[in-house]
């Protein structure tokens, strides 16, 4: 029932935005003209039949200074108090350099991101930060929504700590370089 709601719903926003589009005089999206924010929504974790990515971030936010760089920032949170779950916050915040034609862009940039993570059925507590140099295409559909998806090199660094432990393996810190971000689909509006 979820899935055919969710086919649904895209359909119908794929219908509005050929509709609204035809009634434009416009064939391309003005690259003079761009609007100062952008909120985008992780579709991939919406559609079911496509596996959340974990390096993904559900709710997206840019502000761009000029129609050619952007501050960029992403939030997932999952706050509970049941044993079989716990608390995850994922962040990141960064800077990106757009280049638009027609009505295609191309994006670039890196992000700084922070992880805390703590299960409630256990003690540890697990922070990562990271670097994340990225890529990205851009499809605008209208001047005012548009799709894109990105990929990521990710350089972390985790830190594992387990206050009630007297072994200093669990106490320690582990590096990892990640390709990430695959798979990511974001619906984006500028406004």
């Amino acid at each position: 029932m979820k899935k055919n709601y969710t086919i649904k719903l895209i359909a119908i926003f794929i219908l509005f935005n050929i509709s609204v589009k035809s009634q434009i005089s416009f064939n391309k999206v003005d690259s003079l003209t761009f609007y100062k924010n952008e909120i985008g929504i992780d579709i991939a974790n919406i559609i079911t039949f496509l596996k959340k990515n974990q390096q993904s971030y559900l709710i997206n936010y840019k502000y761009y200074f000029t129609n050619k760089s952007a501050f960029r920032g992403g939030l997932n949170l999952d706050w509970a108090t049941l044993n079989s779950l716990g608390k995850y916050v994922n962040t990141r915040v960064g800077y990106e350099y757009n280049k638009k034609k027609d009505n295609w862009g191309l994006y670039y940039g890196a992000d700084f991101s922070y992880m805390y993570s703590k299960n409630n059925l256990q003690s540890i507590k697990t922070n990562k930060i990271g670097i994340e140099p990225l890529i990205g295409v851009k499809y605008f559909f209208s001047k005012h929504f548009s799709i894109s998806t990105e990929a990521k090199i990710n350089f972390y660094n985790y830190f594992f700590r387990d206050p009630y432990s007297f072994d200093p393996s669990s106490n320690q810190n582990d590096y990892r370089i990640v390709i990430g971000s695959v798979g990511m689909l974001l619906l984006n509006y500028h406004f």
